[in-house]
């Protein structure tokens, strides 16, 4: 439980915007932005008391890097999920569910992380569900 429900809320968290972002009927460049906006507004606001000392400058540049590869992927994303002829539920949780295989691909990469047999099999499980939901 100590996983499960904060990932829940996270998860909830993190699809309620594109779908609040489709019912409003505006284009995707200004779903991704204001959705950017709201989100940097709120961390800066929350975290600005507990940031502590300036990190390493290559942490920061390694960081900055990566906000923006996130940024790139939330225009595209902010496009896919503004656009009628896209269900955008069955979308999401393709993009949620790639975002499992991927993010386990980069942190055995970056990390070192390992995983075990059954963990394998959940991750193809995830590949089987991905490619049941694209058809």
């Amino acid at each position: 439980m100590e996983i499960l429900i904060p990932a829940a809320l996270i998860a909830l968290a993190f699809v309620t915007w594109p779908i609040v972002g489709k019912y409003s009927n505006i284009d995707g460049p200004w779903v991704g932005l204001l959705a950017a906006l709201g989100t940097f507004t709120l961390i800066a606001s929350i975290s600005y008391r507990t940031l502590g000392e300036l990190p390493p400058r290559k942490a920061i540049i390694v960081l900055l890097l990566a906000g923006a590869i996130n940024g790139i992927g939330l225009y595209f994303y902010s496009m896919k999920i503004s656009d009628k002829s896209i269900p955008t539920g069955i979308f999401i949780s393709t993009t949620c569910a790639m975002m499992v295989l991927w993010g386990t691909f980069l942190d055995y990469k970056l990390n070192g992380s390992t995983y075990s047999s059954l963990q394998y099999f959940g991750f193809g499980s995830i590949a089987f569900g991905i490619y049941l939901v694209g058809r």
